[in-house]
């Protein structure tokens, strides 16, 4: 809620970063205790540990897998507005972490901070 308040384009950046990760928990959670009834050996299957795929494309894939082996009636419709703008954010989401541009802001403005105290500590 914190960042909702916030102004600015890192704040804002940091929302879609959060939206996007609960969008994959939910995914990981709906299909580890709903669709395989807490079976977590089968969760593997679905989400290969130390593979690194795109939440958009998790979003498209686990379900048609989970379609394929009957254990859902359908998958979500991938098209309209809903998944362009969902679609958007998450490559938002994914340049921005993996750029590391989350938080930068504020680390950057510690050090300037911490800068201007060591200088100033130098000069006295």
């Amino acid at each position: 809620m914190n960042e909702a308040k916030q102004e600015g384009a890192d704040a804002r950046r940091r929302e879609i970063v959060f939206a996007v990760a609960c969008a994959e928990c939910y995914l990981f959670e709906w299909v580890r205790d709903t669709v395989l009834n807490s079976d977590y050996v089968r969760i593997n299957d679905y989400f290969v540990p130390g593979s690194i795929s795109p939440i958009k494309d998790k979003w498209k894939d686990v379900p048609k897998k989970l379609l394929s082996e009957r254990l859902i009636k359908g998958v979500p419709d991938n098209g309209g507005t809903t998944w362009a703008q969902f679609d958007n954010l998450s490559i938002i989401a994914t340049d921005s972490y993996m750029r590391g541009q989350v938080g930068q802001q504020r680390r950057d403005s510690r050090r300037r901070k911490s800068r201007v105290r060591r200088k100033t500590c130098l000069v006295n």
